[in-house]
């Protein structure tokens, strides 16, 4: 979901990100017989399954794209042609920078 607001993560990244939230998500969810929460084990505190495996998914999808480096990341693939802005520009729109986003 943080794809569509900036474009600075890797897209193995994202991928990996969302294999590892599922899998997770889904292993914590089954062994705790689909109850929404989970004791986390390791901390010692009460936490929503589907919270922890965003934050797993986050996790990994911020690691993956710092280990990766700028190479794949989508916000150095700009291929808008710069016709289209002139036409935002006509519509009374402004048009989007690069690299524009949270991060």
């Amino acid at each position: 979901m943080l794809a569509l607001y900036t474009r600075w993560f890797h897209r193995w990244g994202l991928l990996a990100g969302w294999a590892v939230g599922m899998v997770a998500g889904t292993w914590i969810a089954s062994s705790q017989d689909f109850a929404p929460v989970w004791d986390i084990p390791v901390l010692g505190v009460t936490g929503y399954t589907g919270l922890v495996a965003l934050v797993l998914n986050a996790l990994v999808a911020t690691l993956i794209t710092v280990v990766l480096g700028q190479r794949g990341r989508a916000d150095r693939l700009d291929e808008t042609p710069p016709e289209e802005y002139d036409e935002l520009a006509e519509m009374g729109r402004p048009a989007p920078t690069v690299g524009a986003g949270l991060g």
